[in-house]
């Protein structure tokens, strides 16, 4: 994992550029590969989901906050990789099937 502190706005996890493309709640990323989108991912009213290959596909990925309903962003650093981390692996599974 990296984190571009220069622009604060890329997270990479192994293959995938994840662009943050909401500073706000709800907190969302465009996922890439090799320059080409392949999933969607976005935390709002609790509710996090990743799509592939962009907003309204294929749901490869979703995790309720039960604790939190209203939650936009993710709590920290920590919590956003795990989550993000999770959802790369199932976008590679869904690519490699």
């Amino acid at each position: 994992m990296i984190w571009d502190t220069e622009q604060e706005s890329k997270v990479i996890i192994d293959e995938f550029v994840l662009e943050l493309t909401c500073y706000a709640c709800p907190e969302q990323y465009d996922i890439f590969v090799q320059g080409v989108q392949v999933g969607y991912a976005r935390l709002r009213g609790g509710h996090c989901s990743v799509t592939v290959p962009d907003v309204g596909g294929i749901v490869v990925y979703t995790h309720d906050f039960m604790d939190d309903g209203w939650k936009g962003c993710f709590a920290n650093q920590e919590e956003r990789m795990l989550h993000l981390t999770a959802a790369c692996n199932e976008i590679r599974k869904r690519r490699l099937a």
